[in-house]
């Protein structure tokens, strides 16, 4: 755990319960998405909160920096809709995918399912090498050139972001995870013992992207085996875990 004092001491991890917390979160991903990336159109925002219809139904978490109190990460979990559980995921508005999803292999109960959404680092934190060319914070390699700073080894804004996806996963009771990721990304996160299975062909989706699922305990069991520091810190030392539902 000593080389993840340093996150807990310059962030902690803050859940979007109410309304202002939700817009502080929109209020990043504008920055992001719209204006530092151009991946939306800024002027469909006028209020400088970027947000669409899945948010109704997601659960979203920020990253805060202690000192200044800034908003300095967010991600969120998009749920199924209890009313009316055959609404699309983000995952399933292509139709391609929506068949392959709903392949045998992969029919899961969709109240057990959430999908990893908006993963968006502030670029104030995003210096490392490769890192600002990134919405996600994670450069495309796992070790820099800087032995004199092993805690610099990993990209601790991302993993404590995976930290929360954890938390609300097992609030939530999902078990499984749905995702469209960059590929160098996913490269990254199979370094990190974080291993999601690929679910489609790439898709053109702000750049190309890999639509992928992941089922929660075996990524943690991964997790357990390759990197059990990163283990005892996402799960504060398997205090926290998936619960399953039935």
């Amino acid at each position: 755990m000593d080389k993840w004092t340093d996150f807990e001491e310059y962030f902690r991890i803050v859940p979007a319960h109410n309304s202002e917390q939700i817009a502080q979160s929109q209020r990043l991903r504008y920055q992001v998405y719209c204006v530092e990336h151009a991946f939306l159109n800024a002027q469909d925002y006028p209020d400088q909160q970027e947000a669409d219809t899945y948010d109704t139904r997601a659960v979203h978490t920020m990253l805060q920096h202690r000192d200044s109190g800034h908003v300095v990460a967010t991600v969120r979990l998009v749920l199924a809709n209890e009313a009316e559980p055959e609404q699309h995921f983000p995952i399933e508005c292509c139709d391609i995918l929506r068949r392959t999803i709903r392949d045998q292999e992969w029919r899961v109960p969709r109240h057990s399912v959430g999908e990893i959404s908006r993963f968006a680092v502030s670029k104030e934190y995003r210096r490392r090498i490769k890192e600002a060319a990134t919405s996600h914070g994670l450069s495309g390699t796992l070790v820099e050139n800087n032995p004199a700073c092993p805690t610099r080894r990993l990209p601790h804004i991302a993993v404590g972001l995976f930290k929360a996806v954890l938390a609300m996963s097992v609030n939530q009771h999902v078990t499984h995870w749905y995702a469209v990721m960059e590929p160098s990304l996913l490269r990254l996160l199979d370094q990190f013992g974080i291993k999601f299975a690929p679910i489609g062909p790439l898709v053109d989706f702000h750049g190309m992207r890999q639509p992928c699922i992941a089922v929660a305990d075996d990524v943690l069991a991964n997790l357990h085996r390759q990197r059990p520091d990163i283990w005892e810190f996402v799960t504060e030392s398997g205090r926290i875990g998936i619960v399953k539902r039935a």
